[in-house]
């Protein structure tokens, strides 16, 4: 009996410590029962708030009370409580977020209940988009998809081809990779929109010339005001288009946008657009159009009725031509500096216009000869006259000669002791000063010297002069 109640005991003792392990496995497989599944930030009308939403969804088998969950936005600090929220196992909620969502774009955060030792969060960044969309987490990846508030987002089947079976056709849609495509590449950008760029409407389009469906996983996109910016894991079928939606981020006079893949870089040049025009592949070639078309077939502009008479304006245009559609005359295809034919010899082509222009050489060697009498001024390359010479120059008059620096007049040098002393009157002055210093400086030596002498003649000539006085008396 009493190994019974033993046996008994180390049963359910065994059975506790399982359902424990399998608790703390399930428990560690799900730490984020609630993720983000939904972004909508651009909503129609010029008051969006109130409107914007950032879904959640439950996907764990067990209710979760949100209480202790935030929600908040990148650049704002606000952050607001999920508290007295709960959901449901497999339910969807859109939450209507107190704070505005970015229409060009950001990153929103789901804050996780923290513990003493460290905060959970989930972090999504979106694009931009219009009002008609919100950025949607499809299977396992974000795309554009329709807004579904509160619902599961639509799933895209692709169907099946009759000759072949159900493991063929999941093989059609291809893993997600480093982007290693090599069929998908630009096909349209939109680069002035109307209106103000920071609002959204600029895209650069991509299609898919492949046979299969691939992932935009690791692809790239690099502007010449954004750096690399990693496209979303979304799905393109063959023959399928994805707009990605940018603000204020490409060039309105003209620029470069280029795709990135793990192997190759597919660079286009586009030239100054006006107001939402497009520069799209038509017919295998790159040209302007007036017709945006994001996700379908690119389009020309339409032809305008002329309102004068046409005569031979229905014919054809040349090859590499095309018929404006305001004047009905053929126009030179505006082609990307790439796709160009090369300039001949001696010419370069202007960055700006795409254009041929003549090297030039020097300015000097393009400019008209001056005359016979005429010299070219080399800090003007003007013709001016040709200074007059020493020849050309009046005769000095009698007594003068010509100052070889100025090529002026001046009075001849005087002749003394048959040898000529130089007129400058300068020269002439500092050699008399110092004749006269030297004069007086020998004359005060000579007094100090006989000083002794001139005292005693000045002695016996004062003593003659007084007796001289008293013979006289």
């Amino acid at each position: 009996m009493l190994r019974r109640v033993i046996l008994l005991i180390a049963c359910l003792l065994l059975v506790h410590s399982s359902s424990a392990l399998a608790l703390e496995e399930a428990s560690d497989n799900e730490v984020n029962p609630v993720i983000i599944t939904e972004i909508y930030a651009n909503a129609p009308g010029s008051s969006e708030l109130g409107h914007e939403y950032i879904e959640l969804h439950n996907q764990s088998l067990l209710p979760v009370n949100l209480d202790g969950y935030l929600i908040s936005r990148a650049g704002n600090s606000s952050r607001q409580l999920l508290d007295g929220l709960s959901l449901v196992p497999g339910e969807y909620l859109a939450i209507i977020t107190s704070f505005s969502l970015l229409n060009s774009g950001g990153t929103v955060y789901l804050h996780y209940p923290s513990d003493e030792t460290e905060e959970l969060i989930l972090e999504q960044n979106y694009i931009s988009l219009d009002e008609s969309h919100s950025w949607s987490l499809i299977g396992k990846a974000w795309q554009e998809s329709m807004p579904t508030p509160s619902e599961s987002n639509p799933v895209i089947q692709i169907e099946p081809d009759e000759e072949t079976d159900e493991e063929e056709t999941e093989s059609e849609v291809l893993e997600p990779d480093v982007c290693q495509i090599s069929t998908v590449f630009i096909n349209e950008i939109v680069a002035n929109p109307a209106g103000s760029d920071t609002r959204g409407g600029e895209f650069v389009e991509l299609y898919n010339g492949g046979k299969e469906t691939v992932s935009l996983e690791g692809c790239k996109i690099k502007t010449d005001k954004l750096d690399e910016f990693l496209l979303p894991n979304a799905f393109i079928e063959p023959n399928g288009y994805f707009v990605a939606r940018l603000s204020n981020n490409l060039l309105n006079g003209g620029g470069t946008v280029t795709f990135l893949t793990a192997t190759q870089e597919y660079e286009v040049v586009y030239p100054t657009l006006g107001d939402d025009e497009s520069w799209s592949i038509i017919d295998g070639e790159w040209i302007t159009t007036e017709l945006m078309t994001p996700g379908t077939l690119n389009q020309p502009t339409p032809q305008k009725q002329a309102n004068a008479v046409q005569d031979d304006s229905s014919s054809a245009c040349p090859e590499g031509k095309f018929r404006n559609p305001e004047t009905n005359r053929c126009k030179t295809i505006v082609e990307t500096a790439g796709s160009l034919l090369p300039c001949s010899s001696g010419s370069t082509r202007n960055p700006e216009t795409n254009r041929c222009r003549k090297i030039s050489t020097s300015i000097a060697s393009t400019l008209k000869a001056c005359a016979a009498d005429q010299e070219r001024n080399p800090d003007t390359n003007r013709c001016r006259k040709i200074q007059s010479t020493e020849t050309t120059l009046k005769e000095c008059e009698e007594g003068e000669e010509r100052n070889p620096d100025t090529n002026r007049c001046r009075k001849a040098g005087k002749v003394l002791s048959g040898s000529t002393i130089n007129s400058d009157v300068k020269e002439a002055g500092i050699h008399s000063g110092v004749f006269v210093i030297m004069t007086l400086l020998a004359a005060m030596y000579g007094i100090y010297e006989y000083r002794l002498d001139f005292a005693n003649i000045y002695s016996a000539f004062k003593l003659k002069l007084l007796k001289s006085k008293k013979f006289i008396a």
